[in-house]
């Protein structure tokens, strides 16, 4: 399937978004607390509260503290019902049971983070949303005890999948992703015509304003052009990062993170001439921003996995991947190449290391993660060396995963795991259909679950 240069502009199309749901659900329980979203600056989350309303159909009241500085000084008086009079003043309106006060751009006045606490305590028939830019910061520089049991906090990333393959009108397909259960049958035009998505996905990544526009224009020149801007908006927040840390060392580590994506980093390998200790500050300030993650080795000994967490040894994952494919290079004649060619030919560029991005921002952001973190496992000894690409916890389960870039029936280093962790299951995501077998490891039975790529964020 060939990718379309240019067609006749139309409106962007709204992107529906699964975490509306999550949205709907914290709506209607009882005893609701105020929410604050968190994540990446431009993954949505204004566009998300808003978006939510309108298919509620709330009265939303938006306080932007940036823009309406006027409400500060109400903010920081701590007193939720003078908060709601000022608002109420200010925008001539009322806040009822039907109402949303949204919050952005909380960040702006700290105490009003804090101040969240007296919403649930004082007027928690008022539903509150709160969000912002580089929220992490604040926390982490302001002294005041978090409202804990209090508030509940939400992480958005980036768009998902399978809210892309809706967005392309692809309903019958996205139908089958969210209803897929083992054992259905998935025929070779629908797992042709998704890989091909899934590849498209791949340049294209999950920030909101590049879907809107690439939809809008089927050109990936657009596409990039907006990555490069974003690219360009994180740089320049760098100022507000470095107070004692210089920006050229947080732009070093900013380039090498999303150009050495799922590799055991060496510091070394960053800038031979700095010190672990500056450039881990760096990377902990660009993490703190929701634009790296850090992957880190767990021995996976037992759960929880958190337990058995290696800080020294961690690879990066970037915060998009279309965002990393930006970043290495990937141009519109390539894509041509991947639509035109076998997937499983250039999918094995930069040695599955865009695959694997996609597998891991697929599992940050998803339910079955429960615990917000994702781990890697590797051994490496003189004799034998095995690497599983994730290890993630479900239950009482310790579930490793293998992240292919072709059709390779390898799965070395997840038998390996297997030996020494007694697991019942093995997962291994590649470009074939999904099937389901049963192997013997030193006489126990294991199930290998051998999925397509674009079904790893329904894990």
């Amino acid at each position: 399937m060939a990718l379309k240069n240019k067609i006749k502009s139309q409106p962007s199309p709204e992107i529906d978004r699964c975490e509306i749901k999550s949205f709907t659900s914290w709506y209607q329980t009882n005893g609701r607390k105020p929410l604050l979203l968190r994540g990446a600056r431009q993954v949505g989350k204004t566009s998300l509260v808003r978006m939510f309303c309108k298919k509620q159909k709330l009265h939303l009241i938006e306080v932007n503290l940036e823009l309406y500085q006027e409400l500060a000084n109400s903010f920081k008086q701590m007193d939720p019902n003078l908060v709601i009079k000022d608002i109420e003043l200010f925008f001539k309106t009322k806040l009822t049971k039907k109402s949303i006060l949204f919050i952005d751009e909380i960040q702006m006045v700290p105490e009003a983070i804090q101040g969240l606490r007296y919403f649930y305590e004082r007027l928690p028939h008022i539903p509150v949303i709160a969000a912002g830019s580089l929220l992490e910061f604040v926390l982490s520089d302001y002294h005041f005890s978090m409202p804990v049991g209090r508030i509940d906090m939400f992480y958005i990333g980036p768009v998902k999948f399978s809210d892309f393959v809706k967005a392309k009108k692809k309903l019958n397909l996205h139908k089958t992703l969210q209803t897929y259960k083992i054992g259905n049958e998935i025929t070779t035009l629908q797992h042709q015509t998704l890989l091909d998505v899934y590849l498209e996905f791949l340049l294209v990544g999950g920030m909101p304003e590049v879907i809107r526009e690439y939809l809008k224009s089927s050109d990936l020149k657009v596409a990039k052009k907006i990555q490069r801007s974003l690219l360009d908006t994180y740089r320049a927040d760098f100022g507000k990062y470095a107070r004692r840390i210089p920006i050229e060392r947080i732009d070093r580590v900013f380039r090498f993170a999303g150009t050495n994506i799922a590799r055991k980093v060496k510091y070394s390998e960053i800038n031979p001439d700095e010190q672990s200790k500056n450039l881990l500050l760096a990377i902990e300030l660009l993490e703190k921003a929701g634009i790296i993650y850090r992957v880190f080795h767990s021995s996976a000994s037992g759960l929880p996995l958190i337990l058995n967490k290696n800080e020294k040894i961690f690879k990066f994952l970037f915060m998009d991947v279309g965002l990393a494919s930006y970043f290495i290079g990937l141009d519109s004649n390539e894509i041509r190449k991947i639509y035109f060619d076998p997937p499983s030919d250039l999918i094995l560029l930069h040695k599955g290391m865009i695959s694997e991005q996609f597998v891991g921002q697929s599992l940050l952001f998803n339910e079955i993660n429960e615990k917000g973190e994702i781990f890697y496992w590797l051994r490496d000894e003189s004799t034998q060396k095995a690497e599983v690409d994730y290890v993630i916890e479900k239950g009482l389960n310790i579930i490793p995963i293998e992240v292919k870039a072709g059709k390779t029936d390898s799965i070395r280093s997840l038998i390996q795991f297997a030996k020494e962790k007694n697991s019942k299951f093995l997962v291994k995501f590649g470009t074939q259909k999904p099937s389901v077998r049963n192997i013997e490891i030193e006489g126990k039975i294991v199930k290998v679950f051998e999925l397509p790529l674009y079904l790893s964020e329904h894990l």
